[in-house]
């Protein structure tokens, strides 16, 4: 199902326009703070219903109350609205609060503020593979809440200062269980990428290395309540201390390999990329096991330290995907490149 036009009101920085896309290859091309990515948001709140960036009323033009964006496909429309906080997606005369999975259209999105994955924080590598495995498992964002919750809870225990530690029993039983099935939930999708990232990586980048994943906890799924209630009650004294959890899967951590090495200190920029390039097609594999339609694939300067045949096969996806693609010129890629895609140049309209 491709989105064949867009028409944006009062959306970002566009009052009233309209943009039409190819099926297969949309190039995106204007200078820096033009608006590029914000055509991207808005096709993504077509797609899911919510931008990946900001709540709906950041998304208003200034000294406005309302924002709409209504989205053409090959056998509907969507109209997207929201006024004084209020939202309504409507679809082929149906309209809706939220969109569901069915209603949805699977969506990839890769911006560059993915590219600090590798080396940013463990918290924004654990939100990111949680992100991911919400996307197609069914309950997953609401096990992590409740975890969090449960967490949180136990967190404002320990700075009790008559806490005895049996108070701490049903909390930790609680945790435990629910951290069980995180945990079983991640390793399962780090099992998708160990199977499929290599090959993934080398439809990109042509050569022959070899990819992987280890997560950090290493106990086994059906023992790990039992492990982690025990290692709560090992550390009780510490965590007390430091009015803080220090086990749990709010702590674990996964790391990439090249050819079994740690990518933080061998990979260069242009592997980064491809590497999240790799990732974002596994995203599109695991999408398409829950929607009958091909995945929209939204590439914001993706080209960046990307050599040519990096570019052309990315640009090789659109033959069974809608691609938009951002970038800031043209004149870097070869005419072949985009001889037969739809160029959007913003800023000569």
């Amino acid at each position: 199902m491709s989105i064949t036009k867009i028409h944006l009101r009062q959306f970002r920085n566009y009052t009233d326009t309209t943009y039409e896309f190819s099926d297969r290859v949309t190039i995106i091309t204007g200078k820096n703070g033009i608006g590029k990515t914000n055509i991207l948001e808005a096709l993504y709140v077509a797609s899911t219903g919510k931008s990946f960036r900001d709540p709906d009323d950041q998304l208003i033009q200034h000294n406005k109350t309302w924002w709409r964006v209504v989205c053409t496909t090959e056998n509907e429309e969507r109209d997207i609205r929201s006024k004084d906080g209020q939202k309504s997606i409507t679809i082929n005369d149906k309209t809706f609060k939220r969109l569901s999975t069915q209603h949805s259209i699977p969506v990839v999105l890769f911006e560059p503020d993915h590219l600090m994955l590798l080396h940013g924080s463990p918290q924004s590598r654990r939100k990111y593979l949680d992100a991911s495995i919400a996307v197609v498992t069914p309950g997953y964002a609401t096990i992590v809440r409740r975890y969090e919750r449960v967490l949180a809870q136990r967190n404002r225990l320990l700075k009790s200062p008559q806490l005895d530690q049996d108070q701490l029993f049903v909390w930790d039983v609680s945790l435990s269980e629910l951290a069980t099935k995180i945990v079983e939930a991640r390793r399962h999708y780090i099992d998708g990428w160990n199977e499929r990232l290599t090959t993934h990586y080398q439809e990109i980048s042509g050569q022959k290395e070899i990819l992987s994943v280890s997560y950090s906890d290493v106990h086994p799924t059906e023992k790990y309540t039992q492990v982690l209630l025990g290692k709560l009650r090992d550390t009780f004294d510490r965590d007390r201390m430091i009015g803080s959890t220090m086990h749990g899967p709010h702590r674990d951590d996964y790391t990439f390999y090249i050819n079994k090495k740690d990518m933080v200190h061998t990979a260069s920029r242009g592997e980064v990329r491809t590497l999240l390039l790799a990732m974002k097609y596994h995203e599109a594999d695991q999408l398409e096991k829950i929607h009958t339609t091909p995945t929209l694939f939204l590439l914001d300067d993706v080209f960046s330290e990307l050599d040519e045949a990096r570019q052309l096969s990315v640009l090789s996806r659109g033959s069974d995907h809608q691609i938009v693609i951002t970038t800031t010129e043209l004149h870097h890629l070869e005419a072949k490149m985009y001889k037969t895609a739809n160029i959007l140049q913003l800023g000569q309209e």
